[in-house]
C-alpha cells in the first residue's frame, strides 16, 4: 500500500493534472507504476493486485494501462475513479440521457476529426484497442458526478451495438470532447480516463449527498446492493457476468 504525507496542496495539483490529462508527468505517477514495477518483479503478476480510490483510481488505472500497453495485466480495482464530464448519469429521464449522450459522442468524434492530425488519431486508437485483453473493475455510483460518466460511456456504446451501429461506436470509442481539445491545445496531453472493456460494479444503494456518493465507505456497508456486469465498447464483447 502507497502511503503519503504530502500537504493537501499537492492533493489538489494532482487532481488538476487528472483534469488536465497531464498525470502521466508527475512524480506521484512514477513513484506508483514503479512500486508496482518492482512488486510484479518480487512476487509475481499472480500475486498483485492494485487498487484506489477516487484520485488513487486515476493513478492506479495509468499505472495498470501503462502496464497493459507491455502485455502485463494485472488485476486492478478502482473506486470512484474520476471521469470528468457532465453529470449525465443524473438525468432521469432515459431517452433524453441518451439523446445527450449520444450528440455528445457524435460532437466529439467530429471535433477530433478536424482538429487532431492523422498520426495523432491512429496512436490513440491503436493504444486504446491495445487494451482490449485487460478488463479493471470500476466501482461506480449513478449519483456521484465524478465517476457516474462511465455508466452512461458503456451504456451508449452498448446500445449503438445493440441497434447495429457498431462500426460508429467502435471509432468513438477512444475518443472525448474534453480529450480532444486538451490534445489540440496543451503539449504532452494523454488522455487515459477511457478503457475499452471492464467489470462495472453499479452500487443501488444510492446517497443523494456527494460525499456519500463519492466515498469509499459506500462499498463496505453490510446491506450494499450492487449490480456488476463485464461491458465492452467492442462489438462482440458485450457480455454479462
Amino acid at each position: 500500500m502507497l502511503r503519503h504525507e504530502e500537504p493537501l496542496r499537492y492533493d489538489m495539483t494532482a487532481n488538476l493534472n487528472v483534469f488536465l490529462n497531464h498525470l502521466h508527468a508527475t512524480r506521484r505517477f512514477f513513484t506508483a507504476l514503479e512500486t508496482i514495477r518492482s512488486s510484479v518483479n518480487e512476487v509475481g503478476l499472480e500475486n498483485i493486485t492494485i487498487a484506489g480510490h477516487s484520485l488513487g483510481a486515476s493513478i492506479a488505472l495509468l499505472a495498470g494501462q501503462t502496464l497493459a500497453y507491455e502485455g502485463i495485466f494485472v488485476d486492478t480495482h478502482l473506486f470512484s475513479p474520476p471521469f470528468p464530464s457532465p453529470p449525465i448519469e443524473r438525468i432521469k429521464h432515459r431517452k433524453v440521457k441518451l439523446a445527450l449522450n449520444l450528440t455528445g459522442v457524435a460532437c466529439a468524434t467530429g471535433l477530433s476529426h478536424l482538429l487532431l492530425d492523422k498520426g495523432k488519431m491512429e496512436t490513440s486508437f491503436r493504444q486504446f484497442f491495445s487494451l482490449r485483453a485487460w478488463c479493471p473493475h470500476l466501482y461506480v455510483n449513478p449519483l456521484d458526478p465524478i465517476c457516474s460518466s462511465y455508466i452512461s460511456y458503456f451504456n451508449t456504446h452498448e446500445f449503438m451495438q445493440r441497434i447495429g451501429a457498431s462500426s460508429f461506436a467502435h471509432m468513438t470509442a477512444p475518443v472525448s470532447l474534453r480529450g480532444t481539445l486538451q490534445q489540440f491545445f496543451l503539449n504532452d496531453c494523454k488522455p487515459f480516463h477511457l478503457v475499452p472493456c471492464a467489470i462495472l460494479h453499479v452500487v443501488n444503494k444510492r446517497c443523494a449527498k456527494l460525499v456519500r456518493a463519492h466515498g469509499l465507505h459506500q462499498w463496505w456497508w453490510p446491506d450494499i446492493e450492487v449490480d456488476y456486469q463485464k461491458m465492452s465498447v467492442i462489438a462482440g464483447d458485450m457480455m454479462s457476468d
